[in-house]
């Protein structure tokens, strides 16, 4: 508390990083969930696909909003982070029952969505507030690994076009295949525009492993 531009600073660092894990995750699962369901739990469960590719955003925005808590502790709004929380258990708890009511399972994960979408935009107007980080600041830091995600998802798509057409699955090894391709075209992006910040993360990583 009291050293707002290094506040600023480590929280933008870390919401790229959050980013750079989470936002091909989130595309995967929404381009992949019902090949995923089918391969893994079979064509019987292959109704949860569209609640599994909503919640796939709400693990984005959940994993973002639970590295902001900590920060909001730190300097020094622990009633911001008891609102937040009131906040998130009253919009669940207006939403869930006509969202279920009204889509099942599918309007339960929406439901989920909207809140923590609600929640996460108020922590940012608060942080503003606080630390001064404006949604320049924010575009800046999700840019790389959004933008290269959504560049990952383009051959992924394309080739669940091509199969649809020819009426083919992707299932069996094709699956991890695709993964597999997909998380190359996302690294070799990535590696491109954030190559400096690779490292840095790379370094990081391997010298808690040291120390650990």
């Amino acid at each position: 508390q009291g050293n707002e531009p290094a506040l600023r600073s480590a929280f933008l660092k870390s919401l790229k990083y959050i980013l750079f894990v989470g936002a091909p995750l989130c595309v995967g699962l929404i381009l992949l969930a019902p090949e995923f369901i089918t391969v893994v739990y079979s064509d019987r469960w292959l109704g949860a696909a569209q609640a599994m590719q909503v919640l796939a955003v709400y693990g984005l925005i959940r994993s973002i909003s639970d590295s902001v808590i900590p920060l909001l502790r730190a300097i020094g709004l622990p009633r911001t982070d008891f609102r937040l929380m009131l906040l998130h258990v009253v919009l669940i708890g207006v939403m869930i029952i006509p969202a279920v009511y009204w889509s099942g399972i599918l309007g339960a994960a929406l439901a989920m969505v909207l809140s923590g979408a609600a929640v996460f935009g108020y922590m940012i107007r608060s942080l503003r507030g606080a630390i001064g980080v404006s949604a320049r600041d924010i575009a800046r830091a999700v840019t790389p690994g959004c933008a290269s995600a959504l560049v990952m998802g383009l051959p992924l798509l394309g080739l669940k076009l091509k199969l649809d057409l020819l009426a083919t699955p992707i299932g069996g090894w094709a699956l991890p295949l695709a993964i597999a391709g997909g998380g190359l075209v996302y690294l070799t992006c990535l590696w491109f525009v954030e190559r400096e910040e690779l490292m840095t993360l790379k370094s990081l990583l391997f010298s808690r492993q040291r120390s650990g």
